[in-house]
């Protein structure tokens, strides 16, 4: 019997809600922990045949990052993970047969993802870490990145999507924003 939640005392005494299992793991997103919690957890070891039917275990904690990642940029590399393969662009690529890549046509936009030449990734202007994406953009522009399998960005509390961007102050002024299943936010 496991017992879960964000209050230790309630845990401790065994007043939260708690799921009974057979098997020795639970699916931490069975329970539906939110971003940014300390949560403590509690197995008692239960056999309705032993005259003591229940014997509880100890109380232990963990804490949950305080956001998630939507797109890890320091997961692009220069071989069979370009950025370009996950963001289209006016351009698309050609074929890659050593990685699987089968060649795509773009987008038809004015939009611009990655460097020519190796590394496609940004290595000098970045917000944290070691890459970001350049994008260049001429009249209406757009990337696009499809994820597979689909993310829920309802799970876990989440109420916020930032996306941080530094422009060329050459550039004329636009408008720039995001969609979410073709949802302009």
């Amino acid at each position: 019997q496991v017992f879960f939640g964000t209050d230790q005392d309630a845990v401790a005494v065994g007043t939260v809600g708690s799921v009974t299992v057979s098997d020795r793991r639970l699916p931490l997103l069975t329970l539906k922990p939110e971003y940014d919690r300390t949560y403590y957890w509690r197995v008692d070891e239960v056999n309705d045949q032993a005259e003591v039917k229940s014997w509880p275990g100890p109380v232990w904690s963990f804490s949950t990052p305080p956001y998630a990642v939507v797109d890890d940029f320091e997961g692009y590399d220069d071989r069979c993970n370009r950025i370009f393969y996950s963001w289209s662009d006016r351009y698309g690529y050609s074929d890659n047969p050593a990685c699987g890549i089968v060649a795509s046509g773009g987008n038809g936009t004015g939009a611009t993802v990655g460097y020519n030449d190796a590394p496609y990734a940004e290595r000098q202007m970045v917000h944290t870490g070691r890459q970001a994406m350049p994008m260049w953009y001429e009249g209406l522009s757009e990337t696009t990145r499809h994820f597979s399998p689909a993310q829920d960005w309802t799970v876990g509390g989440i109420r916020y999507l930032v996306l941080y961007f530094r422009g060329d102050t050459t550039n004329a002024v636009g408008q720039l924003y995001v969609k979410i299943n073709n949802s302009q936010v």
